[in-house]
């Protein structure tokens, strides 16, 4: 028998920390940098439409009170949430990185927000494209805005594997349960069988050959396909 150190969680939060860090320091407190490219129709249909989250996390939840029910009053609470987690607290982020996905759960509060607060020039947009009409540039420079912050939130999700497509309630409560669960966890010592590791190893060496069988077998079909091609 063999001691073996299950490193697998450190190791998330190691990069979890780095490219949070990177996602929500820029997207959330570097003021938004105005495209000069021309506004696709289809990038501002994804930025979707406004919906009242009806399913927040409970923690979320305790941390309004109870007269705070409009999505302007939540987003307050949310900004103040990520300032206390990314510069007051941003020194403990090795210390509680569950904290910091956490804080990915306000940042789509404040998203919304952002949605409903630049509805009227997304409408106006949409409605008029793709002719050109008295308030467009001042459209084009608030969907900017909406824009950046949409791309924040799609750099967040996909750094932990949740959909675009996924409603709002869905990913605050995905990355509130990660959060919660990287705040709990700790690196166990497991005793595992020196056979167990043995056959990991001639696993990962079977997957290997597999792959390069089928590295090969497609270079031949490629090749046999051309020369098909090539016959007269």
């Amino acid at each position: 028998m063999v001691r073996f150190c299950i490193l697998q969680l450190n190791n998330k939060r190691k990069i979890l920390k780095t490219s949070l860090v990177i996602f929500l320091f820029y997207f959330i407190f570097t003021p938004p940098l105005l495209s000069k490219e021309k506004l696709e129709y289809e990038d501002v249909k994804k930025l979707g439409f406004f919906e009242m989250p009806t399913n927040i996390p409970e923690g979320m939840k305790k941390k309004f009170n109870s007269s705070c029910k409009e999505i302007s009053c939540m987003s307050k609470k949310a900004g103040k949430e990520l300032h206390h987690r990314f510069v007051i607290k941003k020194n403990s982020s090795n210390i509680f990185p569950g904290k910091m996905i956490q804080a990915m759960a306000w940042y789509e509060i404040m998203y919304l927000s952002k949605l409903k607060n630049n509805e009227l020039f997304i409408n106006r947009y949409l409605e008029n494209y793709p002719n050109e009409y008295k308030n467009k540039i001042i459209d084009e420079i608030k969907i900017q805005s909406v824009l950046s912050m949409f791309e924040g939130r799609k750099n967040m999700r996909n750094a932990l594997g949740i959909s675009n497509e996924d409603k709002p309630d869905i990913a605050m409560n995905k990355f509130w349960m990660m959060g919660k669960f990287l705040n709990q966890g700790k690196p166990k010592n497991r005793e595992v069988d020196e056979s167990l590791l043995e056959r990991k190893d001639l696993l990962e060496e079977y997957k290997m050959q597999v792959k390069k069988l089928k590295l090969k077998l497609e270079k031949k079909k490629a090749e046999d396909d051309e020369n098909i091609k090539n016959t007269p």
